[in-house]
């Protein structure tokens, strides 16, 4: 059980547990190391602003170092549970304003970060990664990111389709193709590297 939380000084620690508390665990986030990340990680440090109601408000927020998309505490949350990271395993975020590095870091990951600009030709630091989180939305797969996953390897993100908005786990199988699963619906901004470029209509 967590600590009682104390005094002026710790209203962002008290930030933090009602997140858990109020947000996560009440969204279906129940993985121990990913509750301990959000616990450990102050979050006001990432965005931008200077109010801790809106750092730990459900919404997307602009990150405090690049102005790119964070992405809401619980969809976050949830993206991390769902590529089950362990400690160790090698990780590249795409995006995510050094939040979601922070995070997979706080759970013994090794995390290398690259900015949404990036993603299309991404460096090779790093790979094969056991897992990738994109803080973003792809219509087109992400190709460029798939070829940098070890056999095995996910990597989580928002599909954007005429179907519907899905967050998703696509796993490379050992054969060298991939599976994909459905996680739950929800969006995210799409990443200009993986959008679909619109049909020509005469």
């Amino acid at each position: 059980m967590a600590a009682p939380i104390n005094g002026a000084g710790d209203e962002s620690a008290g930030r933090r547990q009602r997140l858990v508390d109020g947000q996560l665990r009440t969204g279906g986030v129940n993985d121990p190391d990913v509750l301990a990340a959000f616990l450990a990680v102050p979050r006001e440090n990432y965005v931008s602003g200077d109010s801790l109601t809106l750092a730990y408000s459900d919404r997307p927020q602009r990150a405090r170092a690049d102005g790119s998309p964070v992405m809401p505490p619980l969809k976050l949350a949830r993206l991390i549970q769902a590529l089950g990271v362990k400690p160790g395993e090698s990780v590249l975020t795409v995006a995510g304003g050094g939040y979601t590095g922070a995070l997979l870091r706080a759970m013994g990951a090794e995390v290398t970060e690259i900015s949404a600009g990036e993603a299309g030709a991404p460096p090779r630091n790093g790979a094969p990664f056991q897992a990738i989180l994109v803080s973003g939305g792809f219509s087109a797969t992400p190709d460029s990111l798939l070829a940098l996953l070890a056999p095995g390897g996910k990597l989580a993100g928002f599909r954007l389709s005429s179907l519907g908005n899905h967050a998703v786990v696509i796993e490379r199988v050992a054969a060298g193709g991939t599976d994909e699963a459905v996680i739950f619906e929800g969006s995210a901004p799409v990443l200009p590297a993986f959008e679909t470029p619109e049909a020509f209509a005469f």
